[in-house]
């Protein structure tokens, strides 16, 4: 399985965090049956304007990414994890490795690209289920997140499911059981996607699998993912959405990060590595083409 995330800094200028990085391991696998690979990637979180990245090759539920109907589904016992950690990176300039910038002010986006060139992200003609965990979080924070996340979903063309709360809590090192996606406030150094000595306000990622049925040609699609917020500085967001350091943005951002997308360079994108007073909290042209690419326009996998 691979991960990737990635993590958002604000601050009155404070950079978000990113990282990304790949690893395909192949398992062993019966006659007859395709080879099924995992990983995660860790996405880039946003820190605020005066105070996540987790990078396993976003920004947690593990799952096999579907087989063919004409071929059986390798046991889940032979389905190689492994994920891989990147570093942080704390300058507004520096980008991931892996991450590709589209170019261009009007197309400002960052896709993450799996072994064959094929852009990662989520089949988007299934739903995706997510959960939120808020034993940690600020009064408000659930209705902030659905909105969040329906505006992710609506601009992507994706149908994303609220199912409830859970007390699973978001990270990097492992999908997520409870939901596609497990949104969450967590005590720094209480999670991997939070380590301790950080300073990024909130980290997103995913986790992404792959098949088989030659071991040369591989088929990738994001199967889980996960978005931890630093309860020790929603002090420092206001609620809600709009300009400066809100809540909403930095949600926004963070399950941008789940659905596969990296920073930007442009600050007018919600997708730009820092949240400070003079973020225009709303999608830019690069955020709504990098959702497209990601989203149901993209097609069916």
């Amino acid at each position: 399985m691979r991960r990737r995330s990635l993590a958002l800094l604000t601050l009155a200028a404070l950079p978000l965090a990113g990282c990304g990085g790949t690893t395909h391991l192949a398992a062993a696998h019966p006659t007859g049956a395709p080879l099924v690979a995992t990983s995660a990637s860790p996405t880039d979180d946003p820190t605020p304007a005066t105070s996540p990245s987790p990078a396993a090759t976003p920004e947690p539920v593990v799952t096999v990414a579907p087989t063919p109907a004409t071929v059986a589904m390798t046991p889940a016992a032979a389905v190689a994890r492994v994920p891989v950690q990147a570093p942080a990176v704390k300058a507004p300039a520096a980008a991931p490795a892996a991450p590709v910038y589209s170019g261009g002010a009007a197309s400002s986006y960052t896709l993450n690209y799996a072994s064959n060139g094929a852009v990662v992200r989520w089949n988007p003609c299934r739903t995706i289920t997510y959960k939120v965990n808020l034993g940690l979080a600020p009064a408000g924070a659930l209705a902030t997140t659905q909105q969040a996340v329906a505006n992710v979903a609506a601009a992507a063309g994706l149908t994303m499911t609220y199912t409830g709360t859970t007390n699973e809590i978001p990270s990097k090192s492992s999908a997520p059981t409870s939901a596609d996606i497990v949104i969450g406030w967590a005590a720094r150094g209480s999670t991997s996607a939070l380590p301790a000595g950080g300073s990024e306000a909130g980290e997103g990622g995913w986790f992404s699998s792959g098949v088989s049925n030659d071991g040369t040609h591989w088929t990738w699609q994001i199967v889980g993912g996960f978005v931890a917020l630093d309860t020790g500085q929603m002090n420092l967001f206001s609620p809600g959405f709009g300009g400066g350091t809100r809540l909403g943005t930095l949600l926004e951002h963070e399950t941008m990060h789940a659905l596969g997308l990296g920073h930007t360079e442009d600050r007018a994108d919600i997708m730009y590595p820092i949240i400070s007073s003079s973020s225009p909290g709303v999608f830019a042209a690069g955020d709504r083409a990098g959702l497209a690419k990601v989203g149901a326009a993209a097609g069916c996998i």
